[in-house]
């Protein structure tokens, strides 16, 4: 079983290719690199159920067997909260905020592993603590259905940490991340791969449901966080950057639109390590998944 918060192994690298999956109920997002390439896939399937049938056929379609493969988190899969920090040495921080946390619902944390990560300084100077819990039977899930499908484990992680280490290669300075797609607008702030704070609120921005009160509701989400930010962290003002799945890339140029400044299309070609995107504008799928697969690929 892999805790939720171990890193990548470099002693696991094939020689060959290596895999990022993000799960999702009616979809699998697939990146695959090897060669200093990178491209993503999208596998349409009927629920959870189906994930192993479908990732087995795949790689044994495309010759991936045996392959590591890094995990992206859904939002449903995991809870992130903010704590205060404990006044503890470094090594000792997990075992501390397990038990600041002995309150919260004992039964989740006696079946849950965890991921610690500081927060960032606050204007304040108060301490903070990110911790991210996942359910230890869930995770076991995870891992068997990748080794069901002939995979090796290689690391399970979050998406906010996972898109920080993006926005990083985006530029100097803070960066936020609007992300869309057909059932969530996602938004993370970061600066020098730190994840600073975020939002990932459930609604259908397809095109059909793209009203203009919905655009205007996440545009003020957004600009409440970036303000949030500011004057929490004290950073600047953020380079604003957008990406969309298809089916959400009008919804996302129209909130990107109306922001000042307007949000920046996520450039692709670097920003998900594909050579040569199919629009610069949106990614077709993965970008999550691709941005985990791509940090492999710089170590």
């Amino acid at each position: 079983m892999t805790h939720i918060s171990k890193a990548i192994n470099s002693d696991a690298k094939p020689a060959g290719v290596r895999l990022a999956v993000e799960l999702r109920s009616d979809s699998i997002d697939l990146a695959v690199g090897g060669g200093g390439h990178c491209a993503t896939h999208r596998l349409d399937v009927g629920g959870p159920p189906s994930w192993c049938e479908a990732l087995r056929d795949w790689t044994q379609r495309h010759n991936c067997r045996g392959a590591v493969v890094d995990i992206v988190l859904q939002a449903s899969d995991y809870r992130l909260a903010r704590v205060q920090r404990p006044r503890v040495a470094q090594e000792e921080l997990g075992h501390a905020v397990r038990w600041l946390l002995r309150d919260y619902d004992p039964a989740v944390l006696e079946e849950s592993e965890f991921q610690v990560f500081e927060e960032p300084a606050s204007r304040s100077g108060e301490a903070c603590v990110y911790v991210a819990m996942a359910t230890r039977s869930g995770l076991a899930n995870l891992a068997d259905t990748m080794a069901a499908a002939g995979l090796r484990l290689g690391s399970i992680r979050i998406p906010e940490l996972v898109l920080a280490r993006l926005g990083s290669r985006l530029g100097e300075g803070a960066q936020a991340l609007l992300f869309a797609r057909r059932r969530e607008l996602r938004v993370i702030v970061c600066a020098d791969s730190a994840y600073y704070a975020g939002r990932c609120v459930p609604m259908a921005v397809d095109a059909a449901a793209a009203q203009a009160n919905d655009i205007l509701e996440a545009r003020e989400g957004v600009r409440s966080l970036l303000a949030y930010c500011q004057d929490r962290y004290a950073i600047g003002p953020c380079s604003l950057w957008y990406a969309a799945e298809p089916g959400a890339a009008e919804f996302a140029r129209a909130l990107a639109e109306g922001l000042d400044p307007p949000a920046q299309a996520l450039p692709m070609a670097s920003a998900a390590c594909m050579a040569t995107p199919r629009d610069p504008e949106f990614v077709d799928v993965g970008l999550p998944a691709a941005s985990a697969l791509q940090e492999w690929a710089h170590a």
